[in-house]
């Protein structure tokens, strides 16, 4: 059977290739099946004979030439871009839309077609153009600026502290106006950089293992967490997000998302099929900071998404250390710093329908540490 095989493969061998714009791929072998089964019923006639081999259009030949046009379609099909949303203006706080881009697609019926008649043909030396057809885009620039809506929309208010606010106001200008494409992801440490001082950041407090220090870019963590609760009711995919070690005043428990470049990120996917953008404002005067997410709406009509956190387990806090300082006076004691409960915390998504909830699911779960208590004696 094998040296039977060989001997048919030598003298009429398969290299059918499909073609296109002067660039060709090798169809795989559509009559291997027929060979074999053919050869079966040969092997099983104990008398011998003459036999001849002949390709039939089948089920099994259609589905091999389904294949082989396929693979040709993804090598040479392009997607035609849709208008869409395509740069943020500065100057006039507006983003712009461009027009889309014509595809192309193979003509896969054809090509079927084609294939199948080279098979049952014994033409097995034939060079298949493939008809590649112009695909149009569903969305022009005009129809896209439409379409595009504001997902949804998180403020939280920021404190006095001036030198925090500017740090505030400096990572909300570095992500204002952003655009990220469909599938790529979004990192608050790629687009604000290393926070320094050479950048305008000023010292003011961040949360460092359990504690409270000064170093630039303290309120950054405002920033992330604020477009966390934003890009979350947008219905987007949250790919990294870290809890602090101390619970934030200024979002719910359980909803907040620390950045600590280059450790702590906050990342999320666009997970929908046209680019979106997102816009951060710092208005001074009222302390307002707002994130908003800006695109092709994802979720159906009627769906809106939310979050509710719940602490799960409360650690008490520990009993102090105490540490001794020379210069208190006999029975002083000072707080050098203040003991924290740990709390364990899971947050939910929401899904509510015109504002009836239908879904209630678990979106992430956080750990805030307790911490010891140490006075000076």
């Amino acid at each position: 059977k094998s040296e039977a095989k060989a001997a048919i493969e030598a003298k009429f061998p398969w290299n059918v290739k499909i073609s296109y714009n002067g660039e060709s791929v090798d169809a795989d072998n559509m009559i291997d099946t027929e060979l074999d089964a053919f050869l079966d019923g040969i092997s099983a006639d104990k008398n011998g004979g003459e036999y001849t081999f002949s390709v039939e259009d089948s089920e099994d030949l259609q589905s091999a030439a389904a294949e082989a046009a396929a693979d040709a379609a993804a090598k040479w099909d392009v997607k035609a871009k849709n208008g869409s949303i395509s740069e943020y203006d500065a100057a006039t706080d507006k983003f712009l839309f461009a027009d889309g881009a014509p595809g192309k697609a193979v003509n896969q019926e054809k090509l079927i077609k084609d294939l199948v008649e080279a098979a049952t043909s014994g033409n097995y030396d034939a060079v298949i153009q493939a008809e590649v057809n112009e695909s149009q885009p569903e969305l022009s620039a005009a129809n896209a600026k439409e379409q595009y809506k504001t997902l949804s929309t998180f403020t939280t208010e920021t404190t006095a502290n001036e030198k925090r606010n500017t740090n505030v106001k400096l990572a909300a200008q570095a992500i204002n106006g952003t655009i990220v494409q469909p599938g790529e992801e979004f990192s608050v440490n790629t687009l604000t950089g290393q926070r320094t001082a050479a950048k305008g950041y000023k010292d003011a407090t961040v949360i460092k293992n359990g504690v409270y220090v000064q170093e630039p870019g303290g309120g950054v963590c405002q920033v992330s967490s604020t477009l966390f609760n934003a890009v979350v009711r947008a219905g987007l995919k949250i790919s990294e997000r870290h809890n602090h070690t101390i619970v934030s005043s200024y979002v719910p428990i359980g909803e907040d998302a620390a950045v600590d470049y280059p450790n702590k990120d906050f990342k999320f996917i666009n997970n929908s099929e046209g680019p979106v953008a997102v816009v951060m404002t710092f208005d001074e005067s009222n302390k307002k900071l707002k994130a908003s997410v800006y695109g092709i709406p994802i979720l159906k009509d009627g769906i809106k998404l939310d979050l509710t956190s719940e602490v799960t387990q409360t650690i008490p806090i520990p009993d102090p250390t105490y540490t001794e300082d020379p210069t208190l006076e006999y029975g002083q004691e000072v707080t050098v710093t203040t003991g924290l409960e740990g709390k364990k915390v899971t947050t939910y998504l929401i899904t509510k329908q015109d504002g009836k909830q239908i879904s209630k699911e678990v979106l992430h779960k956080s750990n805030y540490p307790k911490r010891t208590p140490v006075i000076a004696i």
